[in-house]
């Protein structure tokens, strides 16, 4: 009798620990980083993609990394500022705003721990040079500057 006890609970024990494991993968993180931001007039610090006086499309832009392979639908749009979800391990990416207008953003990172969803580690985005200029942050967005 105490060895079909000893079996139930070494079962719930293994059941647990597998279910924990996988419930670390129910919202998949991007191992590589993720950031929001705002393209911002530098003078009047008005928003240029979101707002009465935008100059750039949600739609026309897209974030690419020196492989040009980020799909377009690793930007998305958040309530007033875009998200990039980073795919590749690089360190710099480049914003096309519109078909003639290209910026530079060169990243920080800090590592995070190694997970079940990612194995070698993730990256948090700790910081962006835009155009070769430190760029600020409002909460967790940071405002780029144009």
């Amino acid at each position: 009798m105490i060895t079909i006890k000893k079996i139930v609970v070494f079962v719930v024990i293994i059941c647990s620990v597998v279910f924990v494991q996988s419930c670390e993968c129910v919202v998949k993180p991007p191992c590589n980083g993720e950031f929001s931001f705002k393209v911002v007039n530098r003078a009047t610090h008005q928003d240029l993609v979101f707002g009465p006086n935008a100059v750039y499309s949600v739609d026309s832009i897209k974030m690419l990394n020196t492989n040009d392979t980020i799909p377009p639908n690793f930007v998305t749009q958040g309530f007033n500022h875009l998200d990039c979800y980073i795919n590749g391990t690089g360190d710099t990416l480049y914003l096309k705003l519109n078909a003639s207008d290209i910026d530079t953003l060169l990243l920080s990172f800090r590592n995070t721990r190694h997970t079940t969803c990612c194995p070698s580690g993730g990256r948090v985005v700790t910081g962006i040079r835009f155009n070769n200029i430190q760029t600020q942050q409002d909460s967790s967005v940071f405002i780029l500057e144009k």
